[in-house]
């Protein structure tokens, strides 16, 4: 549709620019809505978005148009609201696993979803192709409403001291923390050396892989003389092994081995796949290289995700989720430039050293500052320094209560 516009490759770059940045935004103001309004009313605001994005593009007959209807993408993240979603149903130790079955329905959609788009927009043009998609997402929110559970709709409240989330300190609950401001809340989470240090150590991995990835393109049809069909199929091979994982491997994995020992292993691989890559000169050598990577990044994500959302209530878990998102999207906006700079000027074998080098820093940062998850969900639960906790029992002699922080009163 861009060449039908006449526009060129750097118009195109900045069009996808454009969304990943919108993405970025977006991603923490869902957050915020998920924990303040209800993962059910998330998921129906991205699809309405959906709608309305792809009813711009289908409208579209300029270049300014185009880039209108991806404004409308900053409350596109379904995926995000449907982790929520996951994380309310689901106990902690079955979280792993649920969330990488919940990637399999995303990864079929992603591979069937181009497919349908192409034959649709072959016979009947891609403006109309816009508006059947278009049309299709607003049919979603409705059904959203009436399929998804109605205790979905206050956010976490009701279960934000669920026995698989961390409960809050007596002096802070969660309910107090859904009023108070949206950036606010972000930064709070930040002050937090284990969301932090799993943030940063996802944003190092994520980065290699995305780099390579946003200019595989390019990198195949020059290096290694692949035609548009065959980089499909590569692509392909990637997201069905993607979704094999996250199937198959994620809940064996989790079931046997503790988060942290799960990340060094894979983040590991990540860096010695890419070692591999960075030598490769036959396309076979880049797929035996491709494979590790692919599984090992992808068992690092979902891993963390789930770690993420084990040191939080259930009631903030769409913040920490939106900001688990806002990595995806951050590398999203910056690999597409570094990866088209080191390839021109240092060429393929830099960006899998560039990738090895990053998994490598992950790995001695997780090394050296992640403590164990569930020590982690321990302190987190932990009350503040100075606070006795004793059961609110009655006492038989005394007639009164005892309260969080060692007080009594009468009954």
């Amino acid at each position: 549709m861009t060449t039908e516009l006449g526009a060129d490759p750097v118009v195109f770059g900045w069009l996808q620019t454009t969304f990943a940045f919108v993405q970025l935004v977006g991603g923490p103001i869902v957050g915020r809505i998920i924990d303040t309004r209800g993962a059910r009313f998330a998921i129906m605001l991205s699809n309405f978005s959906a709608g309305l994005s792809y009813l711009l593009l289908g409208l579209s007959t300029t270049m300014p148009m185009l880039f209108a209807s991806r404004l409308p993408t900053l409350g596109m993240h379904a995926f995000h609201a449907a982790q929520a979603c996951i994380t309310q149903l689901t106990t902690a130790d079955a979280r792993a696993a649920s969330l990488g079955r919940l990637s399999l329905s995303y990864g079929i959609g992603l591979i069937t979803g181009p497919a349908m788009g192409g034959f649709v927009s072959a016979r009947l043009g891609y403006n109309l192709t816009g508006v059947i998609a278009s049309v299709v997402s607003f049919a979603t929110v409705a059904a959203t409403y009436v399929m998804l559970p109605s205790s979905l709709v206050g956010g976490g409240a009701s279960g934000s001291s669920s026995s698989s989330s961390p409960s809050k300190s007596p002096s802070s609950s969660s309910s107090s923390s859904t009023s108070e401001g949206g950036l606010r809340v972000v930064l709070r989470f930040f002050k937090r050396p284990m969301i932090r240090n799993l943030l940063l150590i996802k944003l190092m991995g994520a980065m290699g892989v995305s780099i390579f990835r946003s200019n595989f393109s390019t990198t195949a049809m020059d290096k290694f003389h692949l035609d548009a069909q065959q980089n499909g199929y590569v692509m392909s091979f990637v997201g069905f092994l993607g979704m094999g994982v996250n199937t198959l491997l994620v809940g064996v994995v989790t079931s046997k081995y503790p988060e942290e020992v799960i990340i060094r292993s894979s983040l590991l691989v990540l860096s010695l796949s890419f070692m591999h890559m960075s030598m490769s000169t036959t396309i076979w050598w880049l797929l035996c290289s491709i494979a590790p990577m692919t599984m090992a990044g992808t068992l690092t994500g979902t891993v963390v995700t789930s770690s993420l959302t084990k040191l939080v209530t259930k009631a903030e878990a769409g913040t920490v989720l939106g900001l688990d998102m806002g990595i995806n999207a951050l590398t999203g906006v910056m690999s597409p430039a570094i990866g088209g700079y080191i390839y021109q000027n240092y060429g393929f074998s830099f960006i899998g050293v560039t990738g090895a080098l990053l998994a490598f820093t992950a790995l001695a940062y997780c090394i050296a500052f992640l403590q164990p998850v569930s020590v982690a969900v321990k302190a987190e639960s932990a009350p503040p320094a100075g606070v006795v906790l004793k059961p609110l029992n009655s006492n038989k002699t005394t007639g009164k209560k005892f309260t969080a922080d060692g007080s009594d009163k009468e009954n």
